[in-house]
């Protein structure tokens, strides 16, 4: 049977890849169920599905697959077996979407733990595990985890031969990851079955309640309680005077009268009387109803479970996708490492003996500064530069330095405070530039806004942060995110606020557990309700993401642009001035040479500083030195 389904499987193709799927379709249904050791059972499928003339010519030009092929691929969609009795058994996603016949997984094989590496001193100076692998092209290995193979479109097998235990850790990762899917994909299918199923069944019920209700006798109109409707016999007899022809006609008048409505009154009766019957036989059996009501609950829940089963399919097939595009990254990164790490070691070779010689000297230095440490007194402010720079400062301003304090109580803080310390700094930092009052904010002055009865000031920093943090989201939820920041203000930013978290923790998970479980609170309390060191968490993380937003990195560009900007301007006025200074110390020197020429002695000539001869403070702030006018030299 599996041969025969392995050759429907096998028709025309339109090129080498659908081939290629067609091939390891054939060899899972092949393998799956079967008995015995790898090399037999591939031996085996080559021949029958792939080696036989009838086969060959099915496949056309295309390269089918071979003995090493059949085994790397077969190593990589079934389960590992322990013996050579055990069965094949492919892996769960495969008998779903193949719809093999289920088999359970077998036991695994026992796997031996390897004995402790030694670690070697290399000539080179580097340190690797003795025995480690190196990166290079190898086969699929029978214990499967220490190397994969990929099968490719083209019909070749690219070995990724995992060289380091990060890559092998990673790859087993994404492994484990496709297991849990596929469970997920195979529990939530069975789910969605087992709904339908019982959909089915109380359709059924449904269906036998309304056989036995056809089955009862129709109702009949009961007319046993009906009151009588006649006229009495003193109203029928006329008792009065015969000749009366007055009295005569009023009373046969008012026989017709009282005849009329006792009629139209039994008519009425037995109206409402059949209306009666007619409303009991239309009303519906209690048993029914409740069964009704039971199905449409039921088909509710098949279609969410029938939902659910498409989206673990689609996340097992995105896995899939991004497991084999992942192996082939890594195998390019492979072998750019290999190229690289050849160049970094002629590299490393070269530059051995002065990195010893720098950690010679940096070794000789540390020494130095612990003993030196060790043989000074210890205080509670530690830092040695800021000494220096106060006794720099004091020897500047003319003061004695500040004294060494013997005794003190070194400062402890909470986290909690730190949170405080961080918000107050971002927000009189950047606080102008993002929408804030621009007015300098303590720690002492967030605590009263936090504590504040209306929390206006608090409302506004969380709308000013959100402000920005909003931006991270734009190129995934670009609509949402403009409609949030048109909607922020003071009465919905506790709702923002909520699914911005949620949002950032299914789309980046950058949420840590704690923030999302303040945030999360505000489905049952208020933002007035929130605690101290609960405002600090949150806001603290608002903080971090602005501080990964594209509105702050513009901020911070900007800043650094006008810097830079105004550091050329400061350079181009000293030049300016430099210039300024040398012009007219070299005219000076002319005028110098000149007068010496023509036999004045200027030393003797002690020049008059006249108002028009004193530097300016425009001068002296240029450093630029005047020197006396010739003519008033002369003069003098």
């Amino acid at each position: 049977g599996a041969r025969r389904d392995a050759r429907m499987a096998s028709t025309a193709f339109a090129d080498a890849a659908h081939a290629r799927a067609a091939m390891e379709e054939c060899v899972i249904r092949f393998v799956h169920g079967s008995h015995g050791a790898l090399e037999e059972v591939a031996a085996r499928c080559v021949e029958e599905v792939f080696a036989d003339a009838e086969a060959r010519a099915r496949w056309g030009t295309h390269d089918v697959m071979g003995e090493d092929d059949v085994q790397a691929y077969v190593r990589m969609v079934t389960f590992p077996k322990a013996s050579v009795s055990d069965r094949f058994v492919a892996r769960p996603g495969f008998q779903l979407a193949l719809r093999l016949p289920h088999y359970a997984a077998p036991p695994a094989p026992a796997v031996e733990e390897e004995p402790a590496r030694k670690k070697q001193r290399m000539t080179s100076g580097r340190k690797r595990m003795a025995g480690s692998p190196r990166m290079a092209t190898t086969s699929v290995s029978a214990s499967g985890p220490a190397s994969h193979r990929l099968v490719t479109r083209g019909g070749e097998l690219e070995a990724l031969a995992v060289g380091t235990s990060e890559t092998s850790a990673a790859f087993r990762s994404q492994t484990g990851k496709l297991e849990r899917a596929f469970e997920k994909m195979v529990k939530a299918t069975d789910e969605a079955e087992q709904a339908q199923k019982d959909v089915l069944d109380i359709e059924a019920e449904i269906e036998a309640v309304q056989i036995d209700q056809s089955k009862l006798p129709p109702p009949r109109l009961d007319l046993s309680d009906m009151p009588n409707f006649d006229l009495p016999y003193d109203v029928l007899t006329y008792t009065g005077d015969p000749d009366d022809r007055h009295a005569v006609l009023a009373h046969r008048k008012h026989i017709d009268h009282e005849t009329e409505r006792l009629k139209l009154a039994k008519e009425n009766w037995i109206s409402k009387k059949k209306k009666d019957l007619k409303r009991k036989s239309k009303k519906m059996a209690p048993e029914l109803k409740q069964l009704i009501n039971k199905l449409e609950a039921t088909k509710r829940i098949a279609a969410q479970k029938l939902e659910k089963a498409a989206k673990e399919s689609m996340h097992v097939d995105q896995i899939r996708s991004d497991m084999g595009m992942a192996i082939e990254r890594r195998t390019e990164q492979a072998i750019e490492r290999d190229v690289k790490k050849e160049a970094q070691r002629l590299e490393r070779e070269l530059q051995k003996r002065k990195r010893e010689d720098a950690r010679e000297e940096e070794r000789r230095i540390k020494e130095e500064r612990i003993a030196k440490e060790k043989a000074r007194p210890k205080f509670p402010m530690e830092d040695i530069k800021l000494i220096e720079v106060d006794k720099r400062m004091a020897q500047e301003d003319g003061r004695e330095p500040w004294p060494d304090v013997v005794s003190g109580t070194r400062w402890e803080t909470t986290n909690e405070m730190l949170q405080k310390i961080e918000i107050t700094e971002f927000l009189n930092t950047f606080g102008g530039d993002i929408g804030g009052d621009g007015k300098h904010m303590t720690v002492d002055t967030f605590e009263r806004a936090v504590d504040a009865f209306d929390a206006t000031q608090l409302s506004r920093m969380y709308i000013m942060l959100l402000h920005v943090a909003l931006d991270s989201l734009a190129s995934r939820y670009k609509s949402l995110v403009t409609l949030w920041s048109e909607c922020l203000d003071m009465g919905t930013y506790p709702e923002i606020l909520l699914q911005y978290a949620k949002s950032k923790f299914h789309a980046a998970g950058t949420v840590d557990e704690e923030t999302l479980r303040i945030v999360s609170s505000l489905q049952t309390r208020t933002v007035g309700e929130w605690s101290h060191s609960e405002h600090c968490h949150v806001l603290s993380w608002l903080v971090n993401e602005c501080l990964e937003s594209k509105t702050l990195h513009n901020i911070i560009d900007t800043r650094i642009n006008e810097r830079a900007a105004l550091s050329k301007e400061i350079t181009k006025a000293k030049r300016a001035a430099e210039l300024a200074k040398t012009e007219k110390d070299a005219a000076a020197a002319t005028q110098q040479a000149q007068d010496a020429q023509n036999g004045e002695n200027a030393d003797d000539i002690e020049p008059t500083e006249t108002a028009e001869d004193k530097p300016t403070d425009k001068d002296v702030d240029a450093g630029i030195a005047t020197v006396p006018s010739p003519e008033k030299t002369r003069k003098s």
